[in-house]
């Protein structure tokens, strides 16, 4: 599975999912699943990274919606819940 647009990842995770920031690293915050959620009958934990200086605030929760219209995604990751891999699904690269 892969998505090619910010649109198809809130298609994908729904605007109201909750995210919790998990870490931050050279400039990117990561944001990581609350509970599972559901694709193609199956459960999976979400990881979505973003440049951290769009954000107001990045630590604590926020709705995947609010992320991905208020910052630049870099990342969407999925892991087949209990799995120990992550599958990208959209990598977007930004210019100054």
């Amino acid at each position: 599975m892969k998505t090619e647009t910010e649109e198809e990842i809130i298609n994908i995770l729904g605007s109201k999912t909750i995210l919790k920031f998990s870490f931050l690293s050279d400039g990117i915050a990561d944001y990581t699943s609350v509970v599972p959620i559901k694709i193609n009958n199956e459960l999976y934990d979400i990881r979505l990274s973003m440049f951290h200086e769009e954000l107001d605030t990045i630590m604590g929760y926020n709705t995947a919606g609010f992320i991905v219209e208020d910052s630049k995604v870099f990342e969407l990751s999925i892991s087949l819940l209990g799995a120990d891999s992550w599958n990208v699904i959209y990598h977007k690269k930004y210019t100054d």
